[in-house]
């Protein structure tokens, strides 16, 4: 009962430095600065390191077959890690999708998969609080790093802040993962009993057997416009501030950090919810947190008003939280907890599509005077996000 704690602990520090990479809002007008990169070029990216991040994951998944949770992790330090410190050479284009996009990608997907599918085995009880509290780690990385960030691009430049962040990173879950442990059939002898089981299905579904329901397709494409729009608000907050609102850098690395803590707080929120007022509940109160933010956001810009714009902002952060902290919570009812690590990283593919959406954001932006036509897509994005999220609950599984 006290290891649980302690590996609980030790991945949602590792989670810290494994969700580096979504801090690259921080790195974006510095960077076009430095090389005289355009914003589409930036998005860009950004959304090669969350395509990726799904191959990472997959990787997890098909190697949890093979080699204990303890080594991915090992492999995936050293990914982000060399993936951050060769960031700091990348003077041409090319070599910032090779170092960051590539290297963290992969490093990063293959952490945070390995760390969900691992920690909540030992949690049996409140799987979806768990998934929660890992996930604010994740959340959170922005938050606590952030401004460090900003300090050291400020105090030094992006490329030494690249070297730093690389070698820091490295050593945090590379050491980490001496604590990512699977419990044995012992350790589960020992562990609390499930209290409330209401798994919707009475079978662990495989991947073969998962992709042939629409459960499958509705969470898919959900969690494309919802996580797509998050990522792409997580992209382009800054400048968005800093541009149409004319705000200082220092404003934004602010407003990022309050946004990350409410991505944070949706992630353990819902994870609770999830637990306390099923899955049908959680869902629909998910889309309608969704929903709201993308109107708020629209409305700001047209108004000009910055405090309804970080009120749309916080919104969006916990129903984004919300949809991660969902996620895996959401597999394991559906389709139980055997082949959890594919299923999941199967379902993260949808970071592919998913990592469009920040470019079609960036492009949006490229092409007009301002983010309002930018936000009317992500408002419709949110709305279509919620459309898919009901009929996810309204049908019944065969």
């Amino acid at each position: 009962m006290k290891k649980r704690k302690l590996y609980l602990l030790n991945a949602f520090i590792v989670l810290l430095f494994v969700g580096l990479p979504f801090a690259w809002s921080l790195f974006v007008v510095p960077l076009e600065k430095a090389y005289g990169w355009n914003r589409s070029m930036t998005s860009l990216a950004f959304t090669g390191e969350l395509i990726f991040f799904s191959i990472g994951a997959i990787v997890a998944g098909k190697l949890s077959e093979k080699i204990s949770f303890s080594k991915i992790v090992k492999l995936s330090a050293i990914f982000l890690g060399s993936g951050f410190f060769l960031a700091g050479f990348a003077s041409q284009y090319p070599l910032i999708l090779i170092t960051y996009s590539f290297g963290c990608g992969i490093g990063c997907g293959m952490s945070y998969n390995t760390l969900l599918s691992c920690i909540p085995l030992w949690f049996p009880e409140k799987t979806a609080t768990i998934n929660g509290t890992l996930l604010v780690g994740y959340a959170l990385s922005s938050a606590l790093l952030g401004p460090i960030i900003t300090l050291l691009i400020s105090y030094f430049n992006v490329q030494i802040a690249f070297h730093i962040i690389g070698i820091v990173s490295f050593i945090v879950i590379f050491f980490g993962s001496y604590q990512v442990q699977k419990p044995t059939p012992q350790d589960l002898d020992t562990l609390p009993a499930i209290k409330n089981q209401n798994r919707v299905i009475s079978k662990d579904y495989q991947t073969k057997e998962m992709i042939k329901t629409p459960h499958f397709y509705f969470l898919f494409l959900a969690v494309v416009f919802a996580g797509g729009t998050g990522s792409a608000l997580i992209n382009h907050a800054s400048p968005m501030i800093q541009e149409d609102f004319k705000m200082s850098v220092h404003f934004a690395t602010f407003i990022i950090s309050i946004n990350s803590v409410f991505n944070a707080t949706g992630r353990i929120t819902w994870g609770i919810l999830f637990d306390k007022i099923g899955m049908k509940r959680a869902v629909i109160l998910d889309g309608l947190f969704l929903i709201s933010s993308g109107l708020f956001i629209v409305f700001s810009l047209f108004i000009h008003s910055i405090v309804l714009f970080i009120l749309g902002n916080s919104l969006l952060m916990i129903g984004f939280g919300g949809t991660a902290s969902n996620i895996p919570s959401i597999i394991r009812k559906l389709f139980g907890d055997l082949h959890f690590a594919m299923n999941y990283s199967i379902m993260n593919l949808n970071a592919v599509l998913a990592s469009f959406i920040p470019s079609v954001i960036g492009i949006a932006r490229f092409a007009s005077v301002d983010y309002i036509t930018p936000s009317v897509i992500i408002s419709i994005f949110m709305i279509l996000a919620f459309i898919l999220y009901f009929l996810l609950i309204s049908i019944k599984m065969k």
